[in-house]
């Protein structure tokens, strides 16, 4: 319980001093790469300590994962990349305006890694069952000298 506790501690003083740092350079974007800088030392610094005290993760299998992932990791941000610099012009500024943004820079960024990601073969299955609802598990079955 001290250690997600300990990482959760040195991720928030991260992000205070990125965002600091970063809102000054860079505004809201600033923000936003001081928030996934953090979540990338929480999520490296969680993932040392599963390895030394449980060894739970193979670093040759994550690793892996990863570079399947970068691929498409940098397709997701150069679509949301062209598609906010499409739409800005084009839908102003206003709090309606920025909601359809957001709402398209998610379905075309997420699109894209989805889509990347499953060609370079990270995600494995036929589509349509990530929508399946996950089934609950079924109980043993009650012998006659239980009842």
């Amino acid at each position: 319980m001290r250690s997600p506790l300990w990482v959760a501690a040195v991720s928030l003083t991260c992000y205070l001093a990125l965002a600091a740092l970063c809102s000054r350079a860079w505004g809201a974007l600033g923000l936003a790469l001081a928030l996934s800088t953090t979540a990338l030392i929480s999520t490296s610094l969680l993932a040392l300590i599963l390895v030394q005290r449980h060894q739970a993760l193979a670093w040759r299998r994550l690793l892996h994962d990863l570079r399947l992932l970068l691929p498409a990791t940098a397709a997701a941000l150069a679509a949301g990349w062209l598609a906010e610099v499409w739409l800005q012009p084009a839908l102003g500024a206003t709090l309606p305006a920025l909601l359809l943004r957001l709402l398209v820079l998610i379905l075309v960024g997420g699109g894209a890694f989805a889509i990347l990601a499953r060609r370079v073969g990270f995600v494995r299955g036929d589509p349509r069952s990530w929508l399946e609802p996950l089934r609950p598990a079924r109980p043993p079955p009650v012998s006659q000298a239980e009842v």
